[in-house]
């Protein structure tokens, strides 16, 4: 990543972008400063932190995972495709989406449609404090458009899981 890959953004809370593959898809990384300002001559640095971040973000796949296990993401997904629109099949439900699920679902099925929808990484008062949140969702869309939102602290470590809409 170099400077030339930095979208400036007219937008006061989220003042840059740039575009990086997360888990195989092309994603827009939102960047928010807050409390201090990156001049032109730490771009760089900035670009650094964030290659970093999204580095460990495209290997910490499993950790993602066991969260949304430690989460008890499966049982809710079957929770909320068994209230979708039944089929004229034996335990097959309808998504919003239009595509037909068998359930129970297993572990193994649930986490093979995970993917992450959206990224943003924010810079508080320096570029050593830096948090990713992200957002984590399901193809086939299990959960109607929701979502379960998760942060990455300044050490790598997820320090949120909540699920929202």
């Amino acid at each position: 990543m170099e400077k030339k890959d930095i979208i400036f953004q007219n937008d006061k809370n989220w003042p840059y972008a740039v575009m990086a593959d997360i888990w195989g898809k092309t994603l827009k990384i939102q960047i928010m400063i807050e409390g201090f300002t990156v001049a032109d001559d730490e771009l760089e640095s900035m670009l650094r932190v964030i290659e970093k971040r999204l580095a460990f973000l495209n290997s910490a796949r499993s950790l993602v995972e066991q969260t949304l296990i430690e989460e008890d993401a499966v049982s809710m997904a079957n929770d909320w495709a068994e209230s979708a629109e039944p089929s004229d099949e034996d335990d097959v439900y309808i998504m919003e989406d239009g595509t037909k699920v068998r359930l129970p679902m297993t572990e193994e099925y649930f986490l093979s449609t995970i993917l992450i929808d959206e990224v943003a990484i924010e810079f508080t008062d320096s570029l050593e404090d830096v948090e990713t949140t992200f957002y984590v969702i399901c193809n086939p869309d299990f959960f109607a458009g929701h979502a379960f939102e998760m942060t990455l602290d300044a050490e790598n470590e997820i320090d949120g899981c909540l699920f929202c809409g």
